[in-house]
């Protein structure tokens, strides 16, 4: 028998074949720990879904018919991103990178679009404010002036057509 690990004839001891099937064993219950934890985070990503769906929804609600479809895109990109990291560095860094991507760009659009739509809300509010001054003002002035009454109307046709 030599001395160097070996059998006679290039075999390999029977200490070290057992030492090797024991690290092979080793490492693959460790890949298989760690898929089951990437496999719990995604399944945790999951079933948090529907609180998140649910939670978007009931703060964006009544704003408008476009809100839900906003939120499920907010929720699909957010879901994928969840699980590129749950996967961790099983996936390459592009795919994490265009994952967190999507997230940034749904949640940018969600926010322009209620931006916008505050925009317009003030917008009316301020008009409808308008609208009741100038009725008060013509309540008060048609009735004692009425060319006074007229010469105003003319003046805002005048210099601002568009409230016409």
């Amino acid at each position: 028998m030599s001395t160097n690990g070996t059998a006679p004839h290039g075999e390999e001891h029977p200490n070290q074949a057992a030492a090797r099937a024991r690290a092979a064993a080793a490492l693959m219950a460790a890949q298989l720990d760690e898929a089951g934890r990437r496999q719990e985070r995604v399944r945790q990503v999951l079933l948090d879904v529907e609180g998140l769906r649910a939670t978007l929804l009931a703060h964006y609600d009544g704003l408008g018919p476009l809100y839900p479809l906003y939120v499920e895109r907010l929720v699909q990109a957010h879901v994928r991103a969840s699980c590129c990291d749950a996967q961790g560095e099983a996936l390459d860094l592009a795919t994490h990178q265009r994952a967190a991507e999507e997230v940034r760009r749904c949640g940018a659009a969600l926010q322009r679009y209620t931006e916008s739509l505050k925009q317009e809300i003030i917008a009316k509010r301020v008009e409808l404010q308008v609208v009741r001054v100038v009725e008060i003002i013509e309540a008060v002035v048609l009735p004692v002036a009425p060319q006074l009454w007229n010469d105003v109307i003319a003046a805002l046709a005048e210099r601002a057509p568009t409230l016409e």
